[in-house]
């Protein structure tokens, strides 16, 4: 089962490295790592190498944040989970947990999963084939980069 817990480490490679290497052509550089990031997520993400992530992979999620096996997972066990191994990544947490948490209702579960998943489902047909994760994600991930380089606040520690 995937934990997510390498993603913060994910995306800080992406924004991290790119900010700290010279390039003849930093944007080129940049998608470089936003796609390496996303490689790296497809990896870990689709455990059963059928080359397509099914709806059961993203529930993964929930059961691996919901430390209190409520079947939703709050912005706090998100946060706890999340920022563990890295807690300077706040921004990227909060904006991750924005986007997984499609109907704003401060939770993550299973009609937001949902709504995530036909979000991936680039071409309605109920099945997130590699390709269309990788674009998810690529958009995703550089959505939240030029966020973070525009200087949204780090929303601090959540209660």
């Amino acid at each position: 089962m995937f934990t997510m817990k390498y993603l913060p480490v994910f995306v800080l490679c992406v924004y991290g490295y790119s900010l700290c290497q010279v390039a003849a052509d930093p944007m080129q550089e940049f998608l470089g790592h936003i796609d390496n990031a996303t490689n790296n997520l497809w990896v870990q993400m689709e455990t059963d190498s059928d080359h397509v992530f099914l709806r059961d992979d993203l529930e993964s999620f929930i059961h691996s944040y919901d430390t209190d096996n409520n079947g939703h997972v709050t912005m706090v066990e998100f946060f706890h989970h999340f920022l563990k191994d890295d807690p300077d990544l706040g921004s990227v947490a909060y904006g991750l947990f924005q986007e997984f948490d499609a109907n704003q209702d401060k939770v993550v579960d299973t009609l937001d999963l949902d709504t995530v998943y036909s979000r991936m489902d680039l071409n309605k047909d109920s099945r997130v084939e590699e390709d269309e994760f990788k674009r998810y994600f690529n958009s995703l991930l550089t959505v939240l980069y030029l966020l973070i380089v525009q200087g949204i606040p780090d929303p601090g520690p959540i209660e």
